[in-house]
């Protein structure tokens, strides 16, 4: 509660800032396994394993980014896109290594461990419920358990997040998130924009290019997706319209008889 006292309304962020941070950090997932697929569908017989690895893939790609944006920027891609960055809960002060290895952890290892353990679940119950499953006995009971507890644990991860963003909103509390409460950050605005200036034509070009070529990955995950492809579809088989009817211009003379 030390640094409760230090964080003024010019600096700390408002719900709808962390919102939107928030969404923009879980899209950078989807458009790494965008790209994958699109690999593996392209080169099938050298890379038709890239699908198959795609959530090990967009773990490694998603950590390394993290760690580069924690590392130079105090935040993730998408608070520092945001600007905002982290800094210690205690003192305010910049944050440390440890921190910042939590931090990377919290942003790419506990999504994915998250996103395996709901698939493993989608699979067990799936697997419970068909009949002649050649799995065994020990295997049918993991499984079960999974389909049982998987629920719950889901239950009190989002019902733990709740909680945060409501104490958030109430002030009673300047961590948004658990995981910003397990590495001990809050999140600031970044209102010294004067690094900006010593930066590197390659680091600004770097800063610019990649929320861009994140959004352009996910406009064509969009485009190509499942829900979107039956209004393609419809677009690229629609038949070519006929012409319009002619208009023909009948010219009438009319002779007038003068009688003498």
């Amino acid at each position: 509660m030390a640094f409760n006292e230090q964080i003024h309304a010019s600096t700390r962020p408002n719900i709808f800032e962390l919102f939107a941070q928030e969404s923009m950090d879980g899209a950078l997932r989807p458009a790494i396994q965008h790209v994958c697929k699109v690999v593996a569908h392209a080169f099938p017989e050298r890379l038709g394993t890239a699908w198959k690895l795609a959530d090990e893939l967009c773990l490694a790609v998603e950590f390394f980014v993290q760690y580069c944006y924690m590392r130079y920027h105090s935040g993730s891609f998408s608070e520092h896109f945001y600007s905002l960055k982290r800094v210690t809960a205690s003192k305010g002060g910049a944050i440390g290594e440890s921190a910042r290895i939590i931090s990377v952890i919290c942003l790419a290892c506990l999504p994915y461990a998250l996103a395996r353990m709901e698939r493993l679940h989608s699979d067990a119950t799936f697997d419970t419920g068909a009949a002649g499953s050649s799995d065994s006995m020990s295997g049918r009971s993991i499984k079960a358990v999974l389909v049982k507890l998987y629920p719950y644990i889901h239950f009190m991860w989002e019902a733990l997040k709740l909680t945060f963003r409501i104490k958030y909103l109430l002030r009673h509390t300047d961590c948004y998130s658990p995981q910003h409460w397990m590495a001990g950050v809050v999140l600031v605005r970044h209102l010294d924009d004067s690094h900006s200036d010593g930066m590197s034509v390659w680091k600004k070009l770097a800063n610019a290019a990649f929320p861009a070529g994140l959004f352009t990955l996910k406009l064509l995950e969009w485009w190509y997706s499942e829900e979107n492809s039956g209004n393609v579809r419809t677009l690229t088989t629609l038949p070519v319209p006929p012409p319009p009817p002619r208009v023909q211009v009948i010219s009438v003379h009319v002779s007038v008889l003068k009688t003498a």
